[in-house]
């Protein structure tokens, strides 16, 4: 939630905003309470730090597509139709 958010909105003009919506966000989303001094948007490594953004962004678009995929599979009758099968080879992979 908080990188969407961070994405999405205005630039926070300096930290006490930045922290202000990172609290914000943690408030609504977490199942403790808020301590003292943390600090959210620091410890968010997993998609600030090392590239990782575009693999785990891959993998949601990866998804969405499998699903799209299938349902056409599905809706078509036939799972197995080499029609579908090769539109899909031809298009995606």
């Amino acid at each position: 939630m908080l990188d969407m958010k961070l994405h999405s909105s205005r630039v926070p003009q300096d930290r006490e905003e930045l922290q202000k919506i990172s609290d914000e966000i943690y408030q609504q989303n977490a199942l403790f309470p808020l301590i003292e001094n943390y600090h959210m948007y620091a410890s968010f490594s997993h998609i600030f730090d090392g590239g990782y953004a575009a693999g785990y962004y891959s993998y949601l678009w990866a998804e969405i597509i499998e699903k799209e995929v299938w349902k056409i599979f599905k809706d078509s009758g036939d799972i197995f139709s080499s029609e579908i099968a090769e539109k899909f080879y031809l298009t995606i992979l």
